[in-house]
């Protein structure tokens, strides 16, 4: 991972607030992301990133992302997603700062994929595990007018 993809991040996730989001939405449960519980982590070029995702309960799934950069903390988030009104809802809190929620729009077996279309940056984020137990977590968007996207890939621990 790039220093510039943690700026760009940081300041990304550093002007969210949440707002209320109403548009067509994917049917869904917490217990569909069972797939995504766990531990996970990567390490590149002196960049090490964490994810830990609770297992569904209460109809929630809960989550922590850390993202270290030899001694320092480049950047965290937690993460909510909930189960209202028959379908998931991300309610990412990126370096201790309320943000956006993302309604789930796609599910597959070990796919899900989260919208907010009033948002530039984020506007999608998508969590994937892949047929080697990679979890991806795609973010895109458009930043400065311009199409953006960022990729973390980190294996199961």
């Amino acid at each position: 991972m790039q220093p510039r993809f943690f700026a760009a991040l940081a300041f990304a996730v550093l002007s969210w607030t949440w707002t209320a989001v109403s548009y067509a939405v994917t049917p869904a449960t917490a217990n569909d992301l069972s797939w995504l519980s766990g531990e996970w982590q990567s390490t590149q070029q002196g960049v090490t990133s964490e994810a830990h995702y609770s297992t569904p309960a209460a109809g929630s799934v809960l989550g922590i992302l850390r993202i270290t950069a030899g001694a320092q903390l480049a950047f965290y988030e937690y993460e909510r997603i909930a189960e209202e009104n028959g379908t998931l809802i991300l309610y990412p809190v990126p370096n201790g700062n309320v943000g956006v929620s993302f309604s789930l729009v796609h599910l597959e077996t070990k796919s899900a994929t989260f919208e907010n279309p009033t948002h530039a940056f984020p506007r999608t984020v998508q969590f994937a595990v892949d047929d080697t137990n990679n979890l991806h977590i795609y973010i895109d968007g458009t930043q400065n007018g311009q199409p953006a996207h960022q990729e973390m890939i980190m294996q199961r621990q």
